[in-house]
């Protein structure tokens, strides 16, 4: 196997579908780049992965944010399932994050109807794991996480506090 970079490479999740720059692949060291990629045997890290899971879920933050924290839009099971991804945590530890009992948490995941609030205090879990990763598995571990002012990324503030100039 060697590994080779792919230029428009098409990946879907959850949050929507991306056409990334340079994601890296391994191929067989018999793959010519002008067979096409998804017939051939191939593998992608799970770092490269990641990187691509996390910019999804940025974009989708700073898509969605505001139609959640409106009540316009809720989150589908399907996106709280890759939200939870994101958070690197199970069911659980996403009750815990949220102050809920296991089976409320069952009953969003099926889809049962979610409050505005809910839905917002889930945006704010993403949007503080996309600005700090970690930062879940620090609160669950008992930590503190400062003033969010302070650890969020620029981008991340804009979005939550729809700052004037900022694009979604």
């Amino acid at each position: 196997m060697r590994s080779i970079p792919i230029n428009d490479y098409k990946y879907r999740n959850a949050f929507g579908e991306m056409i990334f720059d340079q994601v890296i692949v391994s191929v067989p060291d018999g793959w010519s780049n002008e067979e096409n990629l998804e017939n051939a045997d191939y593998s992608i890290s799970a770092t490269e992965i990641l990187r691509m899971e996390r910019e999804l879920a940025l974009r989708f933050f700073k898509n969605q944010y505001r139609p959640i924290l409106l009540g316009q839009r809720t989150i589908t099971p399907d996106e709280l399932k890759a939200i939870q991804d994101i958070l690197g945590v199970n069911r659980s530890d996403l009750g815990k994050l949220l102050g809920l009992h296991k089976a409320s948490v069952t009953n969003i995941f099926k889809g049962k109807a979610m409050s505005p609030t809910l839905a917002n205090l889930i945006m704010e879990r993403l949007g503080m794991e996309l600005g700090r990763p970690g930062s879940a598995r620090l609160l669950l571990n008992g930590g503190t996480i400062p003033d969010e002012e302070e650890l969020a990324s620029q981008e991340i503030s804009r979005t939550r506090f729809g700052v004037p100039g900022h694009v979604a």
